[in-house]
């Protein structure tokens, strides 16, 4: 039915309780000194009892007061009214013969009823015709009869129905003291006063109880205990396990879910056991193996279910050991069998290499229970080692470790060191290796020529003789096979240092072929060119001859003098020629005269010199407006005048390279400054003369 919430229906009480109900609700219309309180007596009231309406507090000086049905004061809600200072009571239009007013104020209403709910209002009169108004208010609710639960079954349906059906109530069903969880299946027609179960099941069985309300009190029924008889459901046996080993004691239990409790009897291989739910067997053997049947049986409804179990009985597998067809295979030519013995029967067999799981594998084949393993081809990654295991469901034994012996190689021989170029005067070491079992015979040869027998050679001081193709052969007596491989060894001796010879270590700038070679002229080395130390770049103003010995410099600029250094180089060792830098002739360039001031005074010494970029040196010539002044690079003359004004021309030449280049300077020379001094005299009168001295600076021109 699912999972249930809510408190249970017993403490589900309000505080409404299961009594009707009176409750007052008091104002003042308007206030006086003293607080006027209604109460009513009892405060809760059930249908047909009495109930007093008593006032408190009830102020001086009254003449009376008057109760209206409500909280309207007219005539027509008018019940009755009391005079004091005559005693009279006097009736009105809504006084039911059940109300009865005394002369402190209260009302007494006798065998109340429904139409007795509602407000009441008091109207304290005072004299001098002063009014006071108090209104209380309480409801009447009829006491809920306590509910019972009747039952009607209809085969596998039943209907639970809460009596008596009354109306204005609501009705709610607990089951097991929660509320009924809320559930397509169940159905609970007529406003919720009867629950359907259809299709009861053991699910079913529990405490229920019906609860009614009204709008202030609810109360509950008698629990009625439905028991669902059903079952038994299919039985299972306990525990899950199978296989047991000889020598164990062996427990089962039954169990199938039923009402009444189900009867339980056992079989095993069609033969009765025992009843009851257990059955215990101490010290099994195989013989205990079978088929355990377990019947149960359900008196009161009829049904019968069963239920069975596989026991097997083992006994301890012996250890394994492995036989083999051959031990020593050759590698990719031989097929080996190999067997787990003892033939065991009821267990199964697995194989290991290398302490894993064998693979299936197109090289190998399994017997069809997998005690004889057949390697058609036996590899280096196949030799194991090899282990079976023998296992029945309650032991494993595992056997010792098999390696197979395999014959292979050899291998293609490797030579070491890798090194193949030596130094003359060095010791030569040699080894050569090839994977092979058994391990394989080495013979070694130089040039065709035997050498020695054995993996490895020693030949020390060696020359340029012992240059030349040696060759290591391997063979394996127990397969066959013969592998061999060989290797270059260069022996060289070291280079000598060589030096650059020149055609023309001075040529000129752009003019001349310059061939440089490094020399001397050497065998079995190679050559390499340097400048400014750095490696030299193919360019169309060089060529190299073919074995880079000879430099030719078909154009030689500053860029291009050098240094050269040549370098020898063989397996072995190299060597570098001294530097050797071209002295390169050329200019002059357009020569230039300092400084570019051009404007002197008068009187002022002239400085001037005059520069050309030239190799070597160049010879420089001044005339001034195409006279010779002297030679040299600079002109000194002191004190010049307007004279010395003119063309300065410097000429400059390279007596190696025969070239000449000039330029001219024109330099200005202005007239001397002079000062004059103005004296200018003029009187004032009655004022001492004042001479005035201006001093002009004049400039002639």
């Amino acid at each position: 039915m699912g999972p249930l919430s809510a408190p249970p229906c017993t403490l589900h009480i309000t505080w409404k309780e299961l009594l009707l109900t009176a409750s007052l609700l008091i104002f003042w219309n308007p206030p006086t000194t003293a607080q006027v309180t209604v109460e009513a007596q009892p405060t809760k009231v059930s249908e047909g009892k009495d109930v007093l309406l008593l006032v408190h507090n009830l102020p001086q000086n009254l003449t009376g007061y008057s109760w209206y049905k409500g909280q309207i004061t007219d005539h027509h809600h008018y019940i009755t009214s009391y005079v004091i200072d005559t005693e009279t009571i006097i009736f009105g239009p809504a006084y039911s013969g059940r109300e009865t007013v005394y002369s402190n104020a209260s009302l007494l209403i006798q065998n109340v009823t429904r139409n007795d709910t509602g407000s009441y209002t008091i109207q304290i009169i005072k004299r001098g015709d002063r009014t006071e108004g108090i209104t209380g208010h309480y409801t009447l609710y009829p006491e809920l009869p306590k509910p019972y639960i009747t039952s009607n079954n209809n085969k596998n349906a039943v209907a639970l129905t809460c009596e008596p059906k009354t109306q204005d109530y609501t009705y709610m069903w607990w089951v097991n003291s929660q509320s009924l969880p809320v559930s397509p299946r169940l159905k609970q027609p007529g406003k919720n006063r009867i629950l359907i179960l259809p299709n009861v099941t053991g699910n079913d069985t529990g405490s229920y109880e019906c609860e009614i309300w009204d709008r202030v009190a609810s109360i509950c029924s008698d629990p009625v205990t439905l028991d669902v008889l059903y079952g038994p459901d299919i039985p299972s046996i306990f525990p899950s396990l199978t296989d047991y080993r000889s020598g164990q004691n062996l427990y089962l239990s039954c169990f199938a879910d039923s009402n009444p409790p189900a009867e339980y009897t056992w079989t095993i291989n069609g033969k009765f056991l025992q009843t009851g739910p257990r059955i215990y067997i101490p010290q099994i053997t195989t013989n205990h193996s079978g088929l355990y049947h377990c019947s149960v049986r359900n008196s009161a409804t009829g049904s019968e279910r069963s239920t069975f179990k596989t026991i097997r009985v083992s006994v301890e597998t012996p250890k394994p050991y492995i036989s083999s067809s051959n031990l020593n295979p050759r590698e990719a030519a031989e097929t080996v069998i190999l067997s787990c013995d003892p033939d065991t029967q009821d267990v199964s067999f697995l194989w290991w290499i290398n302490g894993k799981s064998l693979r299936n594998s197109r090289t190998l084949q399994l017997s069809k229970n997998n005690r004889i393993l057949i390697l058609f081809v036996v590899t280096k990654d196949t030799t194991g080692p090899y282990e079976c295991e023998m296992k029945n469901p309650v032991s494993s034994s595992r056997s010792d470790p098999v390696t197979l012996n395999l014959l292979y190689g050899p291998d293609i021989p490797s030579i070491f060191p890798s090194l193949t170029d030596y130094r003359s005067g060095q010791n030569l070491y040699l080894s050569c290796f090839a994977d092979s079992n058994p391990p394989a015979e080495y013979t070694w040869t130089i040039n065709g020529k035997f050498l020695q027998t054995g993996p490895r050679i020693y030949i020390p001081q060696i020359t340029t003789n012992h240059s030349g193709l040696y060759h290591c052969s391997v063979r394996n007596s127990a397969t066959g096979s013969e592998r061999s491989t060989f290797k270059t060894i260069r022996v060289s001796v070291e280079t000598p240092k060589p030096y650059i010879s020149s055609s023309n270590l001075n040529p000129r700038e752009a003019a001349e072929t310059v061939i440089l070679s490094c020399d001397p002229d050497t065998q079995d080395v190679s050559y390499l060119w340097w400048i400014n130390g750095k490696s030299l770049r193919n360019s169309r103003t060089l060529q190299l001859s073919e074995n880079n010995r000879i430099l030719i410099l078909f154009v030689v600029t500053k860029d291009t003098t050098g240094p050269y250094e040549c370098e020898m180089k063989n397996p072995v060792s190299s060597s570098r020629s001294d530097p050797v830098t071209l002295n390169l002739l050329y200019g002059p360039d357009i020569p230039s005269i300092f400084p570019s001031l051009t404007d002197y005074r008068s009187g002022q010494n002239l400085y001037l010199s005059c520069f050309a970029d030239s190799n070597p040196p160049a010879e420089y010539t001044w005339t001034i407006n195409g006279k010779f002044l002297q030679t040299g690079p600079r002109i000194y003359i002191p004190q010049i005048t307007t004279n010395h004004s003119g063309l300065y021309h410097c000429s400059v030449r390279n007596s190696a390279t025969g070239s000449e280049r000039s330029t001219f300077k024109t330099i200005r020379v202005s007239g001397k400054w002079i000062s004059a001094s103005l004296a200018i005299g003029f009187e004032c009168k009655n004022v001492t003369k004042i001479l005035i001295g201006i001093v002009l600076n004049l400039q002639l021109i």
